[in-house]
């Protein structure tokens, strides 16, 4: 599988995030009948999300579809704050909207992604116009992962606007798969004379992992719903 085959399978998952303040990159990672469930970096929507001053949201898809998430009609949770983590997930509605109606591939993270493993990102850069939909794709090595922190740093570029954007490999079999989101860019900033000068530096992501107890709690309750519809159609009067 070329990049290109990749990035056409995950580009229908993806989204922009704008709040009033900034915009950032966002993708389905869960649905169901009626509700599905966007990652992101949390640094994209905290500003919208501050308790008692929350604000809507815009979700872009490339294809051109636009919904408004006012505070009453979406749950925001901010994830692994533990370790330092700046994930966060999104549900809501999805109606408006139009996802594949399989999801993304997930990475087994019971086996470890070797440093040097070729990955890619999505995400809509603030270098390019507001009007353009279609995400943008970066590519680059896995150049450390950072266990306690479930970080991978990356010999690549993240620029303004590209945080929450999956981070993925071909992988196999059934690929692509997600590893991560996007969190941020560390420059490498060297003194030169009486100021400083910044030379391309790394890439950081989340692993994807974070999100895996939320995808296990809402696959539950998807379950436990279903069952009870179930069950009462069962006993529903001839």
């Amino acid at each position: 599988m070329d990049w290109s085959i990749a990035v056409s399978k995950i580009t229908p998952f993806i989204v922009r995030i704008r709040t009033q303040e900034k915009w950032g990159t966002g993708f389905m990672f869960w649905q169901n009948a009626k509700l599905c469930c966007i990652a992101t970096a949390n640094h994209v929507i905290e500003d919208a999300n501050l308790e008692g001053w929350e604000q809507p949201i815009y979700i872009d898809q490339p294809n051109g579809l636009t919904l408004r998430l006012n505070p009453e009609y979406r749950r925001i949770t901010k994830l692994n704050t533990e370790n330092e983590g700046d994930s966060a997930s999104i549900l809501f509605y999805k109606a408006g909207l139009e996802f594949p109606t399989k999801c993304l591939p997930l990475w087994d993270f019971s086996r470890e992604i070797p440093i040097g493993t070729e990955v890619g990102w999505l995400g809509y850069p603030k270098v390019i116009a507001h009007n353009i939909l279609t995400p943008s794709f970066f590519s680059g090595p896995i150049s450390n992962y950072f266990s306690h922190l479930e970080q991978y740093a990356i010999d690549g570029v993240s620029i303004h606007g590209v945080s929450g954007g999956p981070l993925f490999c071909k992988g196999n079999k059934g690929g692509p798969h997600v590893i991560g989101t996007i969190s941020s860019y560390f420059a490498n900033r060297v003194a030169v004379g009486t100021g400083f000068v910044d030379w391309p530096g790394l890439a950081i992501s989340h692993s994807f992992s974070a999100f895996v107890p939320v995808k296990k709690d809402l696959d539950d309750l998807n379950a436990l719903e279903h069952d009870n519809t179930s069950h009462n159609q069962a006993e529903a009067p001839a």
